[in-house]
């Protein structure tokens, strides 16, 4: 569990089967920055419902796709010397790799 000016913040939910993209872990070294260190602040973020820069219209979604638990909840988050972040849980277990959490540059295209 994390804070937020002093106070503990719960996670909102289970990032499951985390998939992080090898461009990105590409990036992230090349910034000399410790890849799991990054990965893991930024899920853990992602969990507790700090959606990043995303508009405020998305950030009604992401709560009611978390409240629900189907569809897809993303954040964004923009990281000095790698860029865009893109964070994407999947709460539709009937999905292709059912329940997953994929950490990817911006604009990235998965291949499933």
């Amino acid at each position: 569990m994390s804070t937020y000016e002093g106070y503990p913040v719960t996670q909102r939910f289970t990032a499951h089967k985390i998939h992080i993209t090898p461009e990105l872990c590409g990036k992230i070294s090349d910034a000399r920055l410790d890849v799991q260190a990054v990965c893991d602040n930024l899920i853990e973020r992602h969990q507790e419902g700090d959606w990043g820069e995303i508009s405020d219209h998305q950030q009604v979604v992401n709560n009611i796709v978390v409240e629900v638990g189907k569809a897809v909840v993303k954040s964004v988050y923009r990281l000095d010397d790698v860029g865009e972040v893109w964070l994407m849980t999947s709460f539709n277990a009937q999905r292709k790799l059912g329940a997953a959490t994929f950490v990817m540059l911006a604009g990235q295209n998965l291949t499933l």
